[in-house]
């Protein structure tokens, strides 16, 4: 009986740990209407609450066909009640963030999102141009484990708050975030390391074959 009730008490506790989004929060995206043309300074984002317990752990930002960003965006999450950045990444030119769907992510500190607390995520990149999606019109948006989305914006160089709405069921692209771990990529040292291991190992088999 004690082993039984252990075994159980263990499902509950994996179940637990387990993140409900289990993936990026915005899937399927599929952009309804261009909102502003590259070059345009302003954040871009949406508000929402989750479901469950969330623990994030990277932010991305919308790259329009996979083929790269034309310039440095910046990507943030804030309390919409405190106004509070409670976390931010710079997101490089090019190809070389992780991309994941339609989205390039960096990591950040492991950050838990609550149930009943209202957020921002929103991106900063003006040599991109910026598109909405709607999650009224069908197949436009997935809202992964999400609640209470509507479209966010600001004005202004920089990542800043944004204050505006027009309360659309949708997000403008825009910012994403994601629940999994992004994959390691090896240091430089690391590399040598490894190149230095591996010609050792070539060097060793010629000479047992001699």
């Amino acid at each position: 009986m004690a082993t039984k009730t252990i075994a159980w008490a263990f499902a509950l506790v994996c179940a637990a740990s387990v993140p409900a989004i289990a993936g990026p929060a915005l899937t399927g995206v599929t952009p309804t209407s261009a909102v502003a043309p590259a070059g345009a300074d302003g954040t871009y984002g949406f508000a929402f609450t989750v479901i469950n317990v969330e623990t994030i752990q990277s932010l991305g930002i919308y790259d329009s066909g996979g083929d790269g960003l034309a310039g440095q965006a910046s990507v943030g999450i804030w309390d919409y009640e405190t106004k509070t950045l409670l976390a931010s990444v710079q997101i490089p030119s090019g190809t070389a963030a992780t991309l994941v769907g339609d989205f390039r992510y960096n990591s950040i500190a492991p950050l838990t999102l609550q149930p009943g607390t209202q957020y921002i995520v929103a991106s900063y990149d003006p040599l991109d141009p910026v598109a909405a999606v709607y999650s009224a019109q069908p197949g436009a948006v997935t809202l992964n484990d999400l609640t209470s989305i509507y479209d966010y914006y600001g004005d202004g160089s920089g990542l800043t708050y944004p204050t505006a709405s027009s309360y659309f069921a949708g997000a403008w692209l825009g910012a994403n975030f994601t629940t999994d771990a992004l994959p390691a990529v090896p240091e430089p040292a690391s590399l040598a390391i490894l190149g230095s291991g591996l010609a050792g190992l070539v060097s060793f088999r010629r000479k047992a074959k001699r």
